[in-house]
């Protein structure tokens, strides 16, 4: 900021400029400057930050956030990871889904799927994805690698396959692997961590998929049961993490203690479908989030849930 003693020497200078016009000129910046001098603290006590705004040098995301969609699709799964330049759409619940799931995303204005994850085939996972790609331009597909002894057979399979292949031209799809990384754009980082290996079970062979930002982490864990949870945590590919896709739907095959130790979620969600046949979240899902002091959310009971966090903190937001 300019000192009395410079302000008058540059006031000299201008009144001795013999050209009228830009000795007007010059005069009146130097009682610009003076005025923005002598009367800063006047402003800056009076309209704060509205008028004389802040640069935050740490500004990441989506206007400084990112967004986790857990979209309500009854007894399935759909998680929509949004980034300021690329999202992920992780899962698509049964085939009946793909519609809404279609209407949601173009209402959040995704117009094009940069990576789209199954899980793994089972139809509450797999069923609805066919329809959304048919729909929403997709650049990657990426699947969980089988033992040939469980590739399925189903026609959900099969009719997803065919498409893939109809249409490789335009869509890569390929089998997803432990430590692939997947860059949505300033700062939001989404990571494979798990299946460790190959198991007899397609439950056990979910992609596990770890999404970070900033001090804050999101674990989605497809529908992995105990023994999957238990290698991830004997290979130390469990970290702490802020929120956590309940596994299984809240199945209780799904809470391996060491697993459930490690990532020490400070909140779940529970993708489930309100009266389900399953009786998901199962009794002692719930009574060991409660012991654990882990904060619940509910599909069947409070619909689309999305979680928003700034790289610090995380708040929800809820349909119902």
């Amino acid at each position: 900021m300019a000192t009395k003693r410079d302000l008058k020497r540059a006031y000299g200078k201008a009144k001795k400029i013999k050209n009228k016009n830009l000795r007007g000129i010059c005069i009146g910046l130097v009682v610009a400057v003076a005025i923005c001098t002598f009367f800063y603290p006047v402003f800056e006590k009076y309209i704060g930050d509205s008028i004389l705004p802040q640069i935050n040098s740490e500004v990441v995301g989506i206007d400084g956030k990112a967004e986790i969609h857990f979209i309500d699709v009854g007894q399935g799964t759909s998680v929509l990871v949004k980034g300021s330049e690329k999202v992920i759409l992780y899962d698509a619940g049964e085939a009946e889904q793909a519609p809404k799931i279609v209407k949601y995303l173009k209402e959040q204005g995704v117009k094009k799927i940069d990576y789209f994850i199954n899980s793994h085939p089972h139809s509450d996972h797999l069923g609805g994805c066919r329809g959304v790609m048919k729909e929403i331009p997709t650049d990657n597909f990426i699947m969980t690698e089988l033992k040939k002894s469980i590739v399925p057979t189903t026609a959900t399979y099969r009719k997803t396959l065919e498409f893939l292949n109809e249409h490789k031209d335009t869509i890569k799809s390929r089998i997803g692997k432990v430590g692939d990384t997947f860059d949505l754009g300033d700062g939001l980082v989404a990571t494979i961590t798990g299946p460790v290996d190959l198991y007899n079970d397609l439950n056990e062979s979910s992609l596990v998929l770890q999404v970070d930002f900033g001090e804050t982490s999101f674990l989605l864990t497809g529908d992995m049961e105990l023994k999957s949870q238990q290698d991830m945590a004997d290979r130390g590919k469990v970290s702490p993490v802020t929120v956590m896709n309940a596994g299984h739907h809240g199945s209780s095959t799904s809470i391996n203690k060491d697993f459930m130790k490690k990532a020490n979620p400070k909140y779940a969600v529970i993708s489930c479908g309100k009266d389900n046949k399953y009786g998901h979240p199962h009794r002692e899902t719930i009574e060991l989030y409660n012991k654990m002091g882990i904060e619940y959310y509910r599909t069947d009971e409070q619909g689309t849930i999305v979680a928003i966090t700034d790289g610090k903190n995380v708040t929800f937001k809820t349909e119902k």
